[in-house]
């Protein structure tokens, strides 16, 4: 490390505990609360810049110790209202009460108010914590009755996911490949200015529910399937919202475990049976609260409210649906689900994504990120609110808070999944598959695309499943193409071409598709930008410019570009050797099999405007009706494979797109 790189880290890490230990001594309030967001941000910026500047010499325990006195620097900061709920329903546990039997300012009650009861929230409503929480909170009432020591307990769990998402990252998994996550990224997390203030410093209760999430993924990573179930029904009897990330938890290798989710219910039985009313408050919450939630501020301009609720939960078990299908990925799947959750809520409050945190160290999605910072811009609201009793959010805040966020979300969307766990080394040398059967009329011409290409080609491969027309009498008069003869069936065809390559890099190119100038070299610049992608498409479009087909190409390139799943005539490509499984030899939907491979292998790369593919299928059938059948086909692949239902080679498939069989 050059000594400006250190000098520019002992700055940035004197900045972010500067800016931190100023958080904790004045608070939100003064100034409206602007000043105070000019000060996160400037901790905020420290923390990216310790990220980026983090020394290899430091490892875990450099990490470990400046979390913890980051923590300890916090723990002055004004306490909020939900510590004083914390510690009220912990010590009406003492007293012999029920918390899930009675609100706060239940008659019954009147007599143990002591100071900090005027500082609770809701007064009128009964926990929605759960058993788990509880029982925390009477330790802690038991043991030292403050709410500095409800405050030193969240810090405890907050370190406790520092420490289990070192162990998650130093330990090469199947996630990762060979080699482990590099621990600096876990400052993201560890000096995260937004968790210090949710944790150490307001000393919200998601530390505890994301201490036992963190400790799910973990097992689920490594394996320990009793350990995975039994950590997330804590996290859910700790506080609900954690629930989001159970579906994408379960497999068929760990189905037979998934009971153990519900041991932790055991801990209601203290409560005799009262528990039954944290679902009824949970309801009521949902369905009466909102403030800050980025759906609802999008939409609530020109939707009325008794649609914009529901359309905001739909909008929600929409996305959890499709990343249950189509995100490979188990934990980026938790994060999409997580963030679906969180912004198509009504109700969002900056600790809420302490939920997401340690998943983004993982997953380090830009926009998301962004939010963690730019969630700052609420604190004014409670300063105001703690200062006049006004509650009120300002449309400023919300363009402040929200527009950047979508346009850095939008432009990532677009962009296309570049990040992923798993680091490739620079490609050199390209092998193009091209699977053939009759092709006699196209196969030339596709070659030559080919051969037109710069330097990067090595091998161009025929995969031929028995011909009866000149195609292999075309290959064969080539001198630079080499013929693979297998069984019948595009996929079967390619996998014997791919066993044969040698290149970096293996394409594959349909017969009836052209590489356009170039094409390849784009391929590998973008996989040299993209070091963790596994693969990818091109972007193509059709030999025919009637509209319909322009919006077939449309539909595919943005599908391809936006989730990673491309069909074969856009030309696949992927990194030899990288694939979980290897190619898939299927005879049929072997492309979208692919593309979920190459999902699961890495991050996946699009490179826009590099082929061009014939109509000939759109002709020989009406246009709507083979448009409904590759999205009807496509779609139950989808869902069989997510089930693990699909049989025989894609054979099926074979005879309902066709009408015959392979």
């Amino acid at each position: 490390m050059t000594p400006p790189r250190i000098a520019a880290f002992l700055i940035a890490l004197g900045g972010f505990f500067g800016s931190m230990a100023w958080l904790a001594t004045h608070g939100p309030l003064g100034h409206g609360g602007v000043l105070f967001v000019g000060v996160y941000a400037a901790g905020f910026g420290a923390m990216i810049l310790l990220w980026r500047l983090w020394p290899r010499s430091l490892g875990a325990p450099a990490i470990i110790f400046l979390a913890l006195l980051a923590r300890i620097a916090l723990l002055p900061f004004p306490i909020n209202d939900d510590a004083n709920r914390y510690l009220w329903e912990g010590y009406i546990q003492t007293q012999g009460h029920n918390p899930y039997a009675a609100p706060p300012d239940a008659p019954a009650l009147a007599h143990l108010r002591p100071d900090f009861w005027n500082g609770i929230n809701h007064k009128d409503r009964v926990t929605v914590y759960g058993p788990f929480a509880q029982l925390l909170f009477r330790l802690v009432a038991m043991v030292w009755p403050s709410l500095l020591a409800m405050k030193i307990a969240m810090a405890l769990f907050d370190m406790g996911i520092v420490v289990v998402l070192l162990r998650l990252m130093s330990v090469p998994t199947r996630l990762t490949g060979s080699s482990p996550l590099p621990l600096r990224h876990a400052v993201l997390y560890a000096l995260n200015p937004l968790v210090l203030l949710a944790g150490a410093g307001e000393g919200h209760l998601e530390s505890v529910a994301v201490f036992w999430s963190v400790v799910a993924l973990w097992a689920f990573v490594n394996k320990r399937h009793a350990v995975t179930f039994l950590a997330m029904g804590l996290a859910v009897m700790t506080k609900i919202t954690p629930i989001v990330f159970l579906p994408f938890l379960v497999t068929r290798q760990n189905l037979r475990f998934l009971p153990f989710v519900a041991i932790p219910g055991l801990l209601f039985l203290p409560f005799a049976g009262e528990g039954a009313g944290v679902i009824a408050a949970h309801m009521r919450f949902l369905s009466t609260t909102h403030f800050n939630g980025p759906l609802w501020a999008l939409l609530s301009p020109v939707v009325s409210e008794s649609v914009l609720r529901p359309a905001c939960w739909t909008t929600c078990a929409v996305v959890c649906a499709g990343a249950f299908l189509l995100v490979s990925d188990r934990l980026k799947a938790c994060l999409v689900a997580g963030a679906a959750l969180l912004l198509c809520s009504p109700t969002l409050h900056p600790w809420y994504l302490l939920l997401l945190a340690p998943l983004l160290v993982i997953h380090r999605s830009p926009s998301l990120l962004l939010l963690q910072l730019t969630v700052a811009c609420m604190f004014p609201v409670y300063a105001r609110y703690w200062e006049t009793g006004v509650w009120r959010t300002d449309a400023w805040m919300l363009a402040a808070e929200l527009l950047p966020v979508l346009v850095l979300g939008a432009w990532e969307l677009w962009r296309g999944a570049r990040h992923g766990l798993r680091t490739f080394s620079r490609p050199q040398s390209v092998s193009v598959v091209i699977p053939t059967l009759n092709e006699e009329p196209r196969l030339r011409a596709c070659i030559d695309s080919v051969r037109s290409q710069s330097g990067d080609v090595v091998q161009i491969i025929v995969a031929d499943g028995g011909s009866a027309d000149a195609t292999l009498s075309i290959a064969s008069s080539m001198a630079d193409v080499e013929i693979v003869r297998s069984a019948r069936g595009r996929g079967v065809q390619i996998r014997a071409g791919v066993d044969r390559a040698r290149g970096d890099v293996v394409v594959v190119l349909h017969a009836d598709s052209r590489l356009r100038p170039g094409a390849l070299g784009r391929m590998i610049a973008a996989l040299v930008r993209s070091p963790h992608a596994c693969g990818g498409a091109f972007g193509a479009c059709y030999d025919d410019s009637r509209m319909s087909m322009h919006a077939v190409a449309a539909i595919n390139n943005a599908r391809a570009r936006i989730l990673g799943i491309a069909f074969g005539d856009q030309a696949q490509f992927f990194r030899r050797g990288a694939l979980d499984g290897g190619f898939p030899a299927q005879v049929l939907m072997e492309d979208i099999e692919l593309s979920f491979r190459v999902k699961a292998s890495g991050a996946t790369v699009f490179v826009p405007r590099s082929v061009t593919t014939s109509t000939r299928r759109w002709h020989t059938i009406r246009y709507g009706r083979n448009f409904v059948k590759v999205f009807f086909l496509s779609t139950i692949y989808v869902v069989q494979r997510r089930f693990g239902l699909v049989r025989d080679n894609g054979r099926w498939y074979y005879r309902a797109y066709y009408g015959v069989q392979p």
